[in-house]
């Protein structure tokens, strides 16, 4: 492995301990019975978690709720995943 990929892998280390520690802040601030993530890439549906919470509200035993995701990095590579 050269060593500017060593810095890369570095660097995308260092970023990822960084969103870690900032969604673990999250969950120790949190107040509320529900968590909702979101990243800075991520963009949902208007309607998402009206959605996600009318069905844990009609669905009393369900504990974990989510979504599919569309990858929109160009109009030639939209997946559904």
């Amino acid at each position: 492995m050269e060593s500017s990929e060593i810095k890369l892998f570095l660097s995308t280390m260092r970023i990822i301990a960084e969103q870690l520690n900032q969604e673990n802040k999250g969950l120790r601030l949190a107040k509320g019975g529900f968590l909702a993530f979101i990243d800075n890439d991520d963009i949902w549906e208007s309607n998402k978690l009206e959605l996600q919470m009318n069905h844990f509200n009609n669905n009393p035993d369900v504990d974990v709720c989510f979504s599919y995701m569309e990858s929109f990095l160009s109009p030639e590579l939209v997946e559904r995943y």
